[in-house]
């Protein structure tokens, strides 16, 4: 059988959620070994692959570079052409829209409908493309993969699924990178090259509104008015501007405890998680929500929005505050700071809690769905 990937978004440079997701999930898939020896899996690119994702680990797997001149359209023209010329058997997409040409068996990921729910943190044209394609995949695919229960919930009743449509296969977390450091002298080496000062709270994703970007700012300076002990901690942002920044960005600048670090290397991240205080997750609406799990794994405390996939991913291993209620994370900063046993009871938890996420189980799963399709045909 002959199996294609989309792989454009797992080739960005600098990756987030959706490109991290499709990045890992195929680098898991060429570990496994694959029973029937008759199949073949294409990666489809629109540029050549680059770092680890070019390396090609056997005959069964091949990467497909079909060159496109635009930085649009590449999916619908370039893609649909190459189905039209030369289809598979089955097609996964796993963080894009499925091209127009498709064949019969095709499986589509949907992350969440936060367009939906929060339309007012999208642009128009966000909208609209992201509301066509999901109606687009719902009626074409074979399967629709979600990444939460929540999502797939929100998909059965907003578009009224068949729920066996329908399979959720959660998220893994790079445990090579993310785990417990001991290494102190390391720490401090990343947070002064990033200007860092401990104590701080750290927040790690886009800066934009769907993020709830401006009731952090405004939870961390009521926290900081509480008590003078409190006027030490900084606040760190770890992420690009997003849709919405400018409408905070004056906000940011205002405060001299705030501190924006920009995209980070991945390679860093793990040490600011483990210098920090704690990691807030402030979003109004997540699908999933991966900073959790490598928040959970350098065993830092977590303050998350009290929103379904958190509690769905995370579940007791977080202190929550409502979204809408900056007070509310005021008082939990300050209660992870104040009391002594919060900190180690949440990492005991989390421990426990992330045995059940790996890539490795991801990779299993979608491949299971894969082969199960193209056995059905």
């Amino acid at each position: 059988m002959k199996i294609g990937i989309v792989a454009c978004s797992a080739n960005l440079m600098n990756k987030t959620g959706v490109e991290w997701y499709t990045y890992y999930l195929i680098e898991a898939l060429k570990k496994i070994h694959l029973s029937n020896k008759k199949d073949l899996f294409i990666l489809y690119s629109a540029k050549t692959l680059k770092g680890k994702l070019a390396l090609i680990p056997n005959q069964q797997w091949a990467n497909l570079v079909l060159s496109w001149p635009f930085s649009f359209a590449w999916t619908q023209i370039k893609l649909s052409w190459e189905m039209l010329k030369n289809m598979p058997d089955l097609l996964f997409v796993p963080g894009h829209v499925l091209p127009f040409v498709h064949p019969h068996q095709s499986i589509n990921t949907c992350h969440d409908l936060g367009f939906l729910r929060y339309p007012q943190f999208y642009s128009y044209w966000q909208r609209q493309y992201l509301n066509w394609s999901i109606r687009y995949a719902i009626k074409r695919a074979s399967t629709i993969i979600t990444i939460s229960q929540f999502t797939k919930q929100e998909l059965i009743s907003t578009y009224h699924l068949n729920s066996d449509k329908v399979k959720v296969i959660y998220l893994g977390y790079d445990q090579q990178l993310y785990h417990p450091i001991q290494d102190k002298t390391k720490i401090k080496q990343v947070l002064n090259k990033h200007n860092i000062n401990q104590p701080y709270f750290l927040y790690l994703g886009r800066l934009e509104k769907k993020k709830n970007i401006a009731n952090l700012i405004k939870g961390f300076e009521l926290f900081q008015q509480k008590q003078q002990i409190n006027k030490r901690h900084q606040l760190v942002l770890a992420g690009k501007p997003g849709y919405g920044y400018t409408d905070f960005s004056n906000q940011l600048k205002q405060n001299q405890h705030i501190l924006e670090l920009g995209y980070c290397q991945q390679a860093d991240l793990p040490y600011l998680y483990a210098g920090a205080t704690a990691f807030v997750f402030p979003s109004w609406y997540e699908g999933f929500g991966m900073p959790l799990l490598e928040a959970a794994a350098c065993q830092t405390p977590i303050l998350a929005s009290d929103i379904p996939s958190t509690k769905e991913i995370i579940k007791s291993g977080a202190l929550y505050f409502n979204p809408h209620q900056p007070m509310e994370l005021a008082q939990l900063m300050n209660k992870i700071i104040t009391d002594r046993q919060l900190a180690p009871q949440l990492i005991d938890l989390n421990n426990q809690r992330i045995k059940q996420f790996s890539w490795e189980k991801c990779a299993q799963q979608t491949l299971n769905l894969l082969t199960t399709n193209n056995e059905t045909r």
